[in-house]
């Protein structure tokens, strides 16, 4: 039978440890004094929790201590996304809510994290659990608290190639993409995009690029949907 993982949400068989997470049910059931000790290999078998035996020739009703219900208090639910390395994603939302995902579930995976966006870093790591994500404020003001850029787009092409060549399978976001266009104008943007995507594409790196629908003109959407992939 497969059940939902209560720390990560993956599916997995019961009595299996899962493969995103390594949480096992076996292991929270010894941890809190319910699961009996059994041999490797063993089937998974519980006593009644009074130590009492089923003595009427029926098979035994196994008792099961669910496990604690995970508090969703950020809205990062885990999940597979199927992304491939050396790949540049388009991913067209009003807002970046699941680039960030995205982002949670890279982190969690053990992926180096390099994110430049115009969301005020201390409010993204107050709503989603960004471990040790370089988060980096695209700005035209300097901040005391916070590592920012201006909208100069060579500046923004050397960190982001400085970033893939220094880690292997690093996930890194471009969030901002409107601001660029009003500050660089879009043919810089679209050349300065295509420098990225080669860069990208000589790597196991991965590049989010977020856009929200109808930001830019038909034309210029075009010229995006060519250079890289739409991730729906």
């Amino acid at each position: 039978m497969k059940i939902y993982c209560p720390t990560c949400g993956n599916l997995i068989e019961e009595g299996v440890e899962c493969s995103e997470c390594g949480f096992s049910m076996e292991f929270l059931l010894a941890e809190m004094g319910s699961a009996p000790e059994r041999s490797p290999g063993a089937p998974l078998d519980w006593d009644d929790p009074e130590g009492s035996h089923n003595t009427g020739g029926g098979p035994e009703k196994p008792h099961v201590i669910p496990p604690p219900k995970k508090k969703r208090t950020k809205k990062t639910r885990s999940a597979k996304f199927s992304l491939e390395g050396g790949m540049t994603y388009l991913i067209e939302e009003e807002k970046p809510t699941k680039t960030f995902r995205i982002m949670i579930w890279a982190l969690r995976q053990g992926h180096n994290t390099l994110c430049i966006t115009r969301s005020n870093p201390r409010m993204i790591r107050k709503k989603y659990e960004t471990g040790d994500a370089r988060i980096i404020w695209l700005s035209e003001r300097q901040s005391p608290n916070e590592e920012t850029i201006l909208p100069n787009l060579e500046t923004m092409a050397n960190d982001i190639v400085d970033h893939a060549d220094e880690y292997e399978e690093a996930l890194i976001i471009l969030d901002g993409l409107e601001f660029l266009v009003d500050a660089n104008g879009f043919d810089p943007v679209i050349r300065f995009l295509r420098q990225m995507v080669d860069a990208i594409s000589d790597s196991d790196d991965v590049l989010l690029v977020p856009i929200a629908p109808g930001a830019l003109e038909d034309r210029q959407m075009v010229l995006l949907r060519r250079e890289m992939e739409r991730l729906d």
